[in-house]
């Protein structure tokens, strides 16, 4: 679930309407501030791009497509649902942390 999904369904809540309301109490603003906050710790986090020595510029940057949830070799382009630029994080918790040390692959800290 990316960002924007996450927004959708908690601004999608239902209210407390009354005391004897089965659900809990949810303050969406406090949520979705919350949200915001973090968003802006997650952009704190140095990004890279990753590049395949030997393949040509078309196929050779490591994408992550959020929608379909696959990595993939591609182009350079970044966008809001195809992208290039990874955190450390992202890329060892989807198994690409040894792209850090392997002499075939460049990585590059790109700025956001």
């Amino acid at each position: 679930m990316n960002k924007k999904e996450l927004i959708d369904k908690i601004e999608s809540l239902p209210s407390l309407t009354s005391i004897t309301s089965i659900r809990p109490y949810v303050d969406k603003k406090i949520v979705l501030g919350l949200i915001s906050q973090l968003d802006e710790e997650v952009g704190k986090e140095k990004r890279y791009i990753v590049k395949m020595k030997g393949l040509n510029e078309y196929h050779s940057y490591l994408n992550y497509d959020s929608i379909d949830d696959e990595w993939y070799f591609t182009n350079a382009e970044n966008g809001p649902v195809v992208g290039t630029h990874h955190t450390r994080k992202q890329l060892e918790e989807a198994g690409f942390g040894w792209v850090f040390d392997c002499e075939g692959i460049e990585v590059e800290e790109v700025e956001e």
